[in-house]
Protein backbone atom coordinates (compact mmCIF):
# COMPACT_ATOMS: atom_id res chain seq x y z
CA UNK A 1 0.00 0.00 0.00
CA UNK A 2 1.29 3.39 -1.14
CA UNK A 3 1.63 6.46 0.73
CA UNK A 4 -1.30 7.80 -0.89
CA UNK A 5 -3.67 4.99 -0.38
CA UNK A 6 -2.45 5.20 3.23
CA UNK A 7 -3.34 8.61 3.21
CA UNK A 8 -6.67 8.29 1.01
CA UNK A 9 -7.83 5.07 3.00
CA UNK A 10 -7.58 6.78 6.46
CA UNK A 11 -9.12 10.33 5.32
CA UNK A 12 -11.87 7.97 3.99
CA UNK A 13 -11.97 6.20 7.04
CA UNK A 14 -12.10 9.99 9.30
CA UNK A 15 -15.23 11.14 7.21
CA UNK A 16 -17.17 7.96 8.06
CA UNK A 17 -16.05 8.29 11.43
CA UNK A 18 -16.66 12.01 11.75
CA UNK A 19 -20.12 11.25 9.76
CA UNK A 20 -21.06 8.69 12.50
CA UNK A 21 -20.05 10.33 15.71
CA UNK A 22 -22.27 14.00 14.09
CA UNK A 23 -25.29 11.45 12.95
CA UNK A 24 -25.26 12.60 9.27
CA UNK A 25 -26.38 10.56 6.56
CA UNK A 26 -25.06 9.58 3.60
CA UNK A 27 -27.83 11.39 1.70
CA UNK A 28 -27.35 14.30 4.03
CA UNK A 29 -23.64 14.59 3.16
CA UNK A 30 -24.14 14.34 -0.44
CA UNK A 31 -26.74 16.82 -0.80
CA UNK A 32 -24.20 19.30 0.65
CA UNK A 33 -21.27 18.06 -1.19
CA UNK A 34 -23.17 19.03 -4.79
CA UNK A 35 -23.92 22.15 -2.76
CA UNK A 36 -20.25 22.92 -3.24
CA UNK A 37 -19.86 21.62 -6.86
CA UNK A 38 -19.45 17.95 -6.21
CA UNK A 39 -19.69 15.71 -8.88
CA UNK A 40 -20.05 12.16 -7.95
CA UNK A 41 -23.62 10.64 -7.22
CA UNK A 42 -25.09 9.98 -4.33
CA UNK A 43 -24.71 6.25 -5.37
CA UNK A 44 -20.55 6.98 -5.64
CA UNK A 45 -19.96 8.99 -2.66
CA UNK A 46 -21.95 5.57 -0.97
CA UNK A 47 -20.02 3.67 -2.49
CA UNK A 48 -16.46 5.62 -1.87
CA UNK A 49 -18.03 5.91 2.09
CA UNK A 50 -18.09 2.20 1.47
CA UNK A 51 -14.64 1.59 0.85
CA UNK A 52 -15.38 -0.11 -2.59
CA UNK A 53 -14.35 2.78 -4.81
CA UNK A 54 -11.69 5.76 -5.10
CA UNK A 55 -12.33 9.08 -5.47
CA UNK A 56 -9.91 12.32 -6.68
CA UNK A 57 -8.57 13.87 -3.83
CA UNK A 58 -10.73 17.09 -4.65
CA UNK A 59 -14.06 15.48 -4.52
CA UNK A 60 -12.52 13.89 -1.12
CA UNK A 61 -11.73 17.13 -0.20
CA UNK A 62 -15.12 18.53 -0.94
CA UNK A 63 -16.84 15.73 0.71
CA UNK A 64 -14.88 15.79 3.93
CA UNK A 65 -15.34 20.10 4.17
CA UNK A 66 -19.12 19.33 3.34
CA UNK A 67 -19.13 17.06 6.59
CA UNK A 68 -17.47 19.73 8.27
CA UNK A 69 -19.30 22.08 8.09
CA UNK A 70 -22.47 20.22 8.60
CA UNK A 71 -20.88 19.11 11.82
CA UNK A 72 -20.06 23.08 12.71
CA UNK A 73 -23.67 23.78 12.47
CA UNK A 74 -24.91 21.45 14.77
CA UNK A 75 -25.79 22.87 18.65
CA UNK A 76 -22.92 21.98 21.06
CA UNK A 77 -23.80 19.14 23.15
CA UNK A 78 -25.52 19.35 26.50
CA UNK A 79 -23.37 19.79 29.52
CA UNK A 80 -24.23 18.44 32.87
CA UNK A 81 -24.41 22.02 35.03
CA UNK A 82 -22.91 22.60 38.41
CA UNK A 83 -24.81 24.12 41.41
CA UNK A 84 -23.88 27.10 43.57
CA UNK A 85 -20.45 28.69 43.32
CA UNK A 86 -17.67 26.50 42.11
CA UNK A 87 -13.61 27.87 41.57
CA UNK A 88 -14.29 27.58 37.80
CA UNK A 89 -17.58 29.08 37.56
CA UNK A 90 -16.30 32.54 39.45
CA UNK A 91 -15.90 34.22 36.43
CA UNK A 92 -18.23 36.56 33.84
CA UNK A 93 -21.04 34.21 32.81
CA UNK A 94 -22.21 34.33 29.54
CA UNK A 95 -25.56 34.39 30.38
CA UNK A 96 -28.14 35.49 27.31
CA UNK A 97 -28.20 33.56 24.10
CA UNK A 98 -26.30 30.73 25.80
CA UNK A 99 -28.49 30.30 28.70
CA UNK A 100 -31.90 30.50 26.21
CA UNK A 101 -30.08 28.12 24.32
CA UNK A 102 -29.47 25.67 26.46
CA UNK A 103 -33.15 26.01 28.03
CA UNK A 104 -34.53 24.86 24.83
CA UNK A 105 -31.99 22.19 24.27
CA UNK A 106 -32.79 20.80 27.13
CA UNK A 107 -36.91 21.69 27.42
CA UNK A 108 -36.88 19.28 23.90
CA UNK A 109 -34.48 16.32 24.79
CA UNK A 110 -37.10 16.14 28.04
CA UNK A 111 -40.10 16.49 25.68
CA UNK A 112 -39.04 14.27 23.13
CA UNK A 113 -37.44 11.46 24.52
CA UNK A 114 -39.14 8.72 26.70
CA UNK A 115 -38.13 7.85 29.74
CA UNK A 116 -35.92 4.48 28.59
CA UNK A 117 -34.34 6.60 26.13
CA UNK A 118 -33.19 9.52 29.20
CA UNK A 119 -31.73 6.89 31.38
CA UNK A 120 -30.42 3.97 29.62
CA UNK A 121 -28.35 1.41 31.71
CA UNK A 122 -25.33 -0.12 29.70
CA UNK A 123 -25.04 -3.74 31.12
Amino acid sequence: MSLLDREEETQRVLINAAMMASDISCRTAWRRYTEYTGMVDQFGISAYLAGLVALPVEECNLLAHAVNELIDERPPPLKAPHRGPTPWSLGPTSGGEHDKTRDELLTRWLMDTSAETRYRWEQ
